[in-house]
């Protein structure tokens, strides 16, 4: 069966889709994109990812089209997933990057935006990812600026902490700012758990700002009886604490067993995923 995407409201066959050889987001990482977690082709969360592209989009001084509206996004996303037969739970991938023109410096402002849609191999958030053993990525340093908190095109880092994590035997490495303090995962956000609170970085550490981080912080936490604390953690806070997990908009919450060679308990996380679940889906 042809598989389609959507580019610019245009339903493609994958096969026949093409992109000019100029195209910015190629040459320079000069894009942004949302993963999100549809089911049944409705996305959950899909206010929180179109107002954090939108904010993503101001920044990098993209025009916004007329016709790119949340529910012009939203309704070509459910056609795409009707077209495509996708009903269960689906990775859904929403691209925007500046049309072609420039070097470095853009001749113009104009945007395109193209929609991926992959099944997923579990439903709902019912997924069989083993519990994490993670350590520090000690390459590179992710930094606070107007660009740290959005999924852009450049994500060279995120790859080589993974790689670093598969050559290392790890399920994850966590990213540290200037500082040596934690500041996320190569594709998630992190929290601690320390008696009835959950603890998770500021954005002023370096961390994306986390659809699903936003969801736990301001919905899930609350509902399920936790506290809240946003603040910088070190090394020696994150020994400290009774569990872990990670967090992203996929696949909800995964916790994380280890550090090193420090172990953890779990028990709380996977109360906190079915409630997760029952809130979303």
């Amino acid at each position: 069966m042809d598989h389609f995407l959507c580019f610019n409201g245009e339903f493609i066959k994958e096969q026949d889709f093409l992109l000019p050889s100029n195209n910015r987001a190629f040459y320079f990482g000069d894009s942004l994109f949302e993963s999100m977690h549809a089911y049944s082709t409705q996305i959950p969360l899909f206010k929180l990812h179109f107002d954090r592209l939108l904010q993503g989009m101001e920044v990098l001084g993209y025009e916004q089209p007329a016709s790119f509206t949340s529910a012009s996004i939203s309704a070509s996303i459910t056609r795409l997933l009707n077209r495509n037969k996708q009903f269960k739970s689906t990775r859904v991938r929403l691209t925007v990057f500046r049309n072609p023109g420039g070097l470095y410096l853009p001749t113009n402002n104009s945007v395109s935006y193209l929609v991926q849609a992959s099944t997923l191999d579990f439903d709902r958030l019912s997924h069989k990812l083993p519990s994490m053993i993670v350590d520090i990525f000690p390459n590179q340093i992710k930094c606070a600026g107007e660009l740290s908190p959005f999924k852009t095109g450049n994500a060279l880092l995120y790859v080589m902490a993974a790689r670093y994590a598969k050559l290392n035997r790890l399920h994850d490495s966590i990213i540290v700012n200037q500082h040596g303090r934690f500041v996320e995962l190569s594709s998630s956000n992190i929290f601690g758990i320390r008696e009835d609170t959950l603890v998770t970085p500021p954005l002023q550490e370096g961390c994306v700002a986390g659809v699903m981080r936003n969801f736990i912080v301001h919905q899930l936490a609350p509902k399920a009886g936790y506290h809240v604390e946003i603040r910088p953690i070190t090394q020696k806070d994150f020994a400290e604490f009774e569990e872990a997990f990670a967090t992203n908009a996929v696949s909800g919450i995964r916790n994380i067993v280890g550090i090193g060679n420090r172990r953890f308990y779990s028990t709380q996380y996977r109360s906190l995923q079915q409630q997760l679940e029952k809130l979303l889906f």
